[in-house]
């Protein structure tokens, strides 16, 4: 595990920025973040508060005057992001990165550092002069996470205290030896960024320095890898920080070793034809020291899991079996020699694919509901293999079984017998319906068979439609259970057309035709042919569907029969009888029983009786009848202006 370093960086080199530097105070002011600085004396010793000076409120940094070609030395250690000239006011300049702090050198001369570069506390960094600003001066700025700060403390103090806890790093020579894998786990940094480190590669031990590779990388956490590296002398791999402060001398995490000369087997591996829980590994003689560990490894490639084979010895030809290897998943076959200090020597990977199994698919029925055939329900058998890792199974309903139009139930389980519903299914297209398995994220596709359900036309309902008996103007409607004639892309009601005009009629709306039901019209025209029908509006008017129509004629009322005789007792008094007629109840029609003497319609006398029903039997007495005069005896009903008369008794 690394060590926990904190220290303060040094002041040796504080004043070597300032070596024949002052400030013009007529001339050159300038604006801090939180407190103004009015005047610097060479010794840094003044430091003042202050109301905006003028004429520059947006300086954000220290002009230091002194002599063209002045050394300029780095205040702070830390990586050079940009060492140039942009063409701009601030001419050549220089700006170090060191965690969250930015340092920023302008109007330089010349410059002696290049981008890239870590450099230290006290580097030369270039020399004084005018560019982009005259007189020649330094402008010295800094920044904290982007937002400049007073760099006064900066220049007198340095930076904070710094926590640094050096990873521990692992490091693989790879199959091609002159690569080394470092990985880079547990480092801690309290700046803002990633330390100035770099792994370096040593031929020897730590202290040798023989031959040294330096790749320069964020080293807290992670993994780089290092090309041309020797294969013939031993080497040593660690991290380092870039900096030296506080008396710490460039902190360093553990050290791991590779010997030399070390030339891994190469390895060959194969599913076993007759058991896929089996994995054949060969391998050729390669040359491995005794005083590595040296061992067969077969790994997921998930990383989950692995096998591993000890003792092996690599320095001859061999062969291996892994046994009870999970044949749905991929896994990795590699030789591997290490020591102590976690240094690992890889040979070549072998990949094994996992097993595909086909599945056997189940088998599905498809159907609409038959209330809201909008909704389809899907049914299946069980099927096998359909379930296994790597594995989606789903259902789809493609619209004229386009790709583009579909839609899907996830996560089902085709191994067991099951059931779904797609609901919002288009009516008006046909519908391909099947269970599908996809392997390995569309490696390959299983389907069932595959259902279509064709356009979903509405099976509409038989209508049965009569008059009422007693008024012609009620119009009484029976239906059986009709199809597909439900769903919110469905109206469905009842018309009751006069002489089949659209411009006349009557309407009863929101019926259910997938099941039996009535309804009632009321005032429905007795005078002229109404026709009634069932009606199904689909997708509001794009189509309709009708039942049978049946058509009233006409309703002219069938009056009762009557008889007429005279009371024995009494000649004066007339009993009348009738029976039941039809249609002689509308809300306007007048029932009456007429007895008039001499004549018919022209009598010398008449006796009219109101408010009688001949929709039903009944009989009256007529008093106060001439006994000496022929007698007429009738029933009437008017309507409109219009009269109807039932059959005539003569006394």
């Amino acid at each position: 595990m690394g060590n926990v370093y904190t220290y303060i960086n040094s002041k040796t080199h504080k004043k070597r920025v300032l070596i024949n530097c002052h400030i013009d105070t007529e001339t050159y002011k300038y604006k801090m973040v939180e407190d103004w600085v009015k005047k610097y004396g060479m010794d840094y010793t003044e430091y003042k508060t202050g109301p905006i000076p003028q004429p520059y409120p947006d300086h954000k940094g220290i002009d230091l005057r002194g002599e063209t070609y002045n050394n300029i030395y780095v205040v702070v250690s830390g990586k050079v992001t940009y060492a140039g000239n942009r063409n701009d006011s601030r001419g050549n300049y220089v700006e170090i990165v060191n965690g969250k702090y930015t340092f920023l050198y302008m109007h330089l001369s010349d410059i002696n550092v290049y981008t890239g570069q870590n450099v230290l506390e006290g580097d030369l960094l270039g020399w004084e002069g005018g560019t982009g600003g005259w007189p020649p001066h330094l402008h010295f700025e800094v920044r904290e996470n982007g937002t400049p700060i007073d760099p006064y403390n900066i220049a007198q103090n340095g930076l904070a205290t710094v926590e640094v806890k050096m990873p521990t790093i692992s490091a693989v020579r790879l199959a091609d030896p002159t690569k080394v894998r470092v990985n880079f786990s547990g480092g801690y940094f309290n700046n803002t960024g990633d330390a100035p480190g770099y792994v370096a590669i040593r031929k020897g031990n730590i202290n040798e320095g023989n031959g040294q590779i330096i790749h320069y990388t964020g080293i807290m956490n992670g993994q780089a890898t290092i090309s041309n590296v020797s294969t013939t002398d031993k080497i040593c791999v660690f991290a380092e920080l870039g900096i030296s402060w506080g008396g710490f001398n460039y902190p360093k995490s553990n050290i791991v070793y590779f010997e030399p000369n070390v030339n891994m087997p190469k390895v060959t591996a194969s599913r076993n034809p007759d058991d896929p829980t089996k994995i054949d590994v060969s391998w050729t003689a390669g040359n491995v020291p005794k005083t590595l560990t040296a061992y067969l490894v077969a790994r997921y490639k998930d990383g989950s899991s692995q096998f591993i084979k000890w003792s092996v010895d690599f320095n001859k030809s061999g062969n291996h079996t892994f046994e009870g290897v999970n044949p749905d998943k991929d896994i990795n076959i590699f030789a591997e020699a290490d020591t102590n200090a976690s240094g690992y020597h890889q040979s070549n990977e072998v990949l094994i694919s996992k097993v595909i199994t086909v599945p056997e698919m189940p088998i599905v029925t498809v159907s609409r509901d038959t209330t809201d055939p909008t909704i389809i329900r899907c049914s299946w058998t069980a099927g096998k293999n359909t379930n296994s890792v790597g594995m989606k199974s789903y259902m789809l309903a493609r619209i004229n079984n386009k790709q583009t139009n579909q839609k899907l139930v996830q996560n089902l389980n085709f191994s067991a017998s099951g059931s779904c519903i797609f609901t919002g299914v288009s009516i008006d297209e046909d519908i391909y319906v099947f269970a599908e398995v996809e392997v390995d994220g569309g490696v390959k596709y299983y389907q069932s068979n595959i259902e279509i359900l064709n356009l979903s036309k509405p099976e509409m309902p038989i209508v049965t439609v009569i008059r009422d008996q007693k008024d012609p103007t009620i119009v009484r409607c029976t239906w059986t259970a009709g199809k597909y004639t439900g769903g919110s892309k469905y109206k469905s009601y009842m018309l009751a057309r006069i002489n089949n005009s659209t411009t006349n009629q009557k309407i009863i709306q929101s019926l259910d035709f997938n099941k039996s039901g009535s309804c009632v019209f009321n005032g429905v025209d007795i005078n002229n042919k109404v026709h009634v029908y069932a009606e199904t509006e689909r997708l509001a008017g794009v189509a309709y569907h009708k039942s049978n129509i049946t058509i009233l004629d006409p309703s002219i009322p069938l009056m009762p029969a009557i008889t007429a005789v005279r009371d024995t007792t009494n000649q004066s008094n007339v009993i009348i009888t009738w029976t039941a007629g039809k249609y002689t109840g509308a809300p306007n029609m007048t029932n009456y029983m007429v007895v008039r003497f001499k004549e018919k319609y022209q009598g010398s006398g008449q006796i009219i009786q109101y408010g009688l029903d001949f929709s039903k039997s009944g009989s009256m007495t007529v008093k106060g009848v001439s006994t000496t005069e022929k007698t007429f005896v009738y029933g009437e009903a008017s309507l409109n202006s219009k009269y109807y008369e039932t059959n005539t008794i003569i006394l």
